[in-house]
């Protein structure tokens, strides 16, 4: 099997349930289902993959004919700004440093407003970017 028909297929295979998955508990939580109110939180992420699709549809939709260094810095600036999106809520409305660490690491709960927006801009740069070249886009 090729790269690329490995990738496409990998592709397939998650589409269904990362789209699925955040319907069922958005309508659970609409539906005030006791252990889905208790630990909503948790639950987040998996509306991460929605969110990444929808950012790297949007990067192609208004960036379609970039080629190169055009290419690169759109995905920068896209993962650049999808992370900043999702350290902002990280930090300020789950508060996920506090959760994780506790108070013994509080003059670093701000850290991921910087680190999570490079991560995501290199993710962005070098693996969705090859994502995007082997599915044909």
């Amino acid at each position: 099997m090729t790269s690329k028909k490995f990738v496409k297929a990998f592709i397939a295979g998650m589409s269904l349930p990362a789209v699925i998955l955040p319907i069922v508990f958005t309508l659970l939580y609409l539906n005030v289902h006791a252990i889905v109110m208790q630990r909503a939180l948790e639950f987040i992420p998996m509306y991460l993959p929605l969110v990444w699709g929808f950012a790297n549809a949007l990067f192609v939709k208004f960036n379609n004919d970039a080629t190169g260094k055009k290419a690169n810095k759109g995905l920068i600036i896209t993962g650049l700004v999808l992370g900043l999106l999702v350290a902002i809520f990280g930090v300020f409305i789950a508060h996920i440093p506090m959760r994780v660490f506790g108070n013994s690491m509080q003059e670093m709960q701000y850290a991921p407003l910087v680190v999570i927006p490079v991560v995501y801009a290199i993710l962005f740069r070098y693996v969705v970017r090859w994502l995007n070249k082997v599915v044909g886009l």
